[in-house]
């Protein structure tokens, strides 16, 4: 009997310690979900590199034809609190001008600051020209000082002829899409075609015959004594435009002026259309006899002064006006006491 009553008594022990101890075998399993696997202690952010100063040359469009005008914008990033210091002044190469330059507003950013400068350049000659490079100086608010290069960049400019093609024969003539064909064909236009240029060659008939009537007047004027050209002589009117130009305060107007001058001066002395042509046009024209062994001078006087006259203003552009108006002078003078 007391057996009996024993194994009751054992049995129900062990119940309770295993429902004592599966609370904390919970407890366990929760707190081991709720933790992450392979959890370990934080590791601090990578620290970012220490921004070195660096400069670089961008052209846009990056190629250019004769005469363009393109922004070459240089971009120089510091680290913060640098600032640019006093930059050279910027020497153009060969082949391109100098229009102007504008420095933009800082861009301030967390790791880097960044300060652009545009140029504005004019192409003026075919060929590759290579941009120079320079040494900028950086300063930043505590006082310390450093210094980035900027490299410098090739620009290639091209010609604008090879943009039309060439041709030996002209355009045709091409109907309007959707045009009716005139009626009869081409006769009607063949015809019109041909009384143009019945017309035309009239017209220069008349002119070719006018041109030598004036001739044989002047002609026959000079023989009497007559002046061929009314007004004072070439070399007189030649001297109170050079004074004129000399007055004029302002050098490209001044340049202007005396150019004119010249160029009339010419044509009534040496009989020459240089009134109507440009300074190339002349180098390449045949000169005159009597002006044979000045017209190298002469060009040299009219390239000088249209190189005030097109070009930016430079300060010696006064300097420029008043040397090519004494060699003037002295031209006229030379030239009125007659060939060389």
């Amino acid at each position: 009997m007391r057996r009996r009553l024993r194994r009751p008594s054992r049995g129900r022990a062990r119940l309770r310690v295993r429902a004592a101890a599966l609370p904390a075998a919970a407890l366990l399993c929760a707190a081991l979900a709720a933790a992450p696997a392979g959890a370990q202690s934080p590791t601090p952010p990578p620290r970012a590199a220490p921004l070195s100063a660096r400069a670089e040359l961008v052209l846009e469009p990056p190629r250019l034809a004769v005469g363009d005008v393109a922004v070459l914008e240089r971009i120089v990033v510091t680290p913060p609190g640098f600032g640019l210091g006093a930059a050279p002044p910027a020497t153009p190469p060969e082949g391109l001008w100098l229009l102007g330059s504008e420095s933009l507003p800082v861009e301030r950013e967390a790791q880097r600051w960044v300060h652009r400068t545009r140029l504005r350049i004019r192409a003026r000659d075919v060929g590759t020209f290579a941009w120079p490079p320079s040494e900028l100086t950086l300063e930043s608010e505590d006082g310390r000082r450093d210094s980035v290069s900027v490299p410098g960049r090739l620009i290639d400019v091209v010609s604008v002829l090879s943009e039309v093609e060439a041709r030996e024969t002209p355009f045709g003539l091409r109907g309007l899409p959707g045009a009716a064909a005139p009626r009869g064909g081409v006769l009607v236009p063949a015809v019109a075609g041909s009384l143009f240029t019945l017309a035309l060659l009239g017209l220069l008939l008349l002119v070719r015959r006018e041109r030598r009537r004036r001739a044989e007047a002047e002609a026959l004027g000079a023989a009497a004594g007559v002046a061929a050209e009314p007004g004072p002589p070439p070399d007189v009117e030649a001297a109170e435009a050079f004074a004129a130009a000399a007055a004029e305060p302002d050098a490209r107007r001044a340049a202007d002026r005396l150019s004119l001058a010249l160029r009339g001066y010419v044509s009534r002395r040496f009989h020459v259309p240089a009134r109507s042509a440009t300074t190339p046009e002349l180098a390449a024209a045949r000169p005159a006899f009597a002006a044979e062994a000045r017209w190298d001078a002469l060009l040299a006087m009219l390239e000088q002064l249209d190189a005030v006259r097109f070009r930016p203003p430079a300060d010696s552009d006064r300097e420029a006006v008043q040397r090519a108006l004494e060699e003037a002078r002295a031209f006229v003078g030379g030239a009125a006491k007659g060939p060389a």
